[in-house]
């Protein structure tokens, strides 16, 4: 299937789409992103946090690897790379967020 997405004609335009539904995405979380950071920072150096639905806009990544990315000083992280604590003051923000 991937090798059969990755050839397709239509591979280029899945990945503008895709750059574009990530961008939708920042946009929509902005919002609780400011509510995340302020959680993280309690605990943690977390500069920005973003969601990306694809590494590297890849249409064959899509939805497998959705994670949430941490900029700490300046460096941008996997949260599943960070500590416990991190992790922690950003799911525990999360759980806080009012349901849409």
């Amino acid at each position: 299937m991937k090798a059969v997405l990755e050839q397709s004609p239509r591979f280029e335009t899945l990945q503008g789409l895709l750059g574009d539904v990530n961008q939708e995405i920042t946009e929509a979380f902005v919002e609780q992103t400011t509510k995340l950071l302020s959680d993280a920072r309690v605990v943690g150096y977390v500069d920005d946090i973003s969601f990306q639905l694809t590494k590297e806009v890849n249409p064959v990544e899509l939805l497998r690897n959705l994670e949430i990315v941490v900029t700490d000083s300046g460096r941008t992280i996997s949260l599943e790379r960070l500590g416990t604590g991190t992790q922690s003051a950003v799911i525990i923000g999360r759980a806080r967020l009012p349901p849409r």
